[in-house]
């Protein structure tokens, strides 16, 4: 695949490139890093490890670059524990589009509202990969499969609450990127802002 191909994908599934160490355009050396980047007419897929060492995975054409980056992004997702038996490689690839088509259905969201939403979501490509199944599925993921913070899931949090499923997702994202504030407003019966 051609690189403005693997960006538009990377951006259509929510893909945090930077979070799993992928980065594109740059030779930077990172520690535990994949850099694919371009010099002259070759493209170069570098990776690191721990103490900086550099090995050269891939030289030549842009095609066969972003390929090879695109098969390690597969595997460092599922490394990572994003691919999961609730969230396979399928639903991962499950684009915005499926997810904003749901929002829309359900909770009547407009056009800027769905890109803050993704956008939000976004930063947490775990709680983004429920709010995938929820769209695909109907339903949330079982509890047995399913992405805690803080000790709460997204099911908890709709149950126990006032918040809708958006809502509750959200509020995981929310739990992650905060927890003293949120925990607080949880146990302070979730106070209407």
């Amino acid at each position: 695949m051609r690189k403005e191909t693997f960006l538009l994908q990377v951006d259509a599934y929510g893909i945090p490139l930077d979070k799993i160490g992928v980065i594109v355009d740059q030779h930077l050396g990172v520690p535990f890093s994949v850099n694919v980047y371009q010099r002259e007419d070759e493209w170069i897929v570098c990776e690191y490890k721990e103490r900086g060492g550099e090995t050269v995975r891939y030289v030549g054409n842009e095609e066969s670059a972003f390929d090879w980056v695109w098969k390690e992004v597969m595997f460092r997702l599922s490394l990572d524990g994003y691919v999961t038996a609730a969230t396979p490689k399928a639903l991962i690839c499950t684009e915005k589009d499926v997810v904003f088509d749901f929002l829309q259905k359900e909770f009547n969201m407009k056009d800027r509202e769905l890109q803050q939403t993704w956008d939000y979501l976004k930063q947490d490509f775990r709680v983004l990969n429920e709010v995938k199944y929820f769209a695909v599925n109907g339903k949330f993921v079982p509890d047995e499969y399913c992405y805690r913070v803080q000790g709460y899931t997204a099911k908890q949090l709709y149950d126990t609450t006032y918040l809708d499923p958006i809502g509750a997702y959200n509020y995981l994202v929310y739990l992650k990127r905060r927890p003293k504030e949120a925990l607080a407003d949880l146990k302070a019966g979730l106070p209407r802002k």
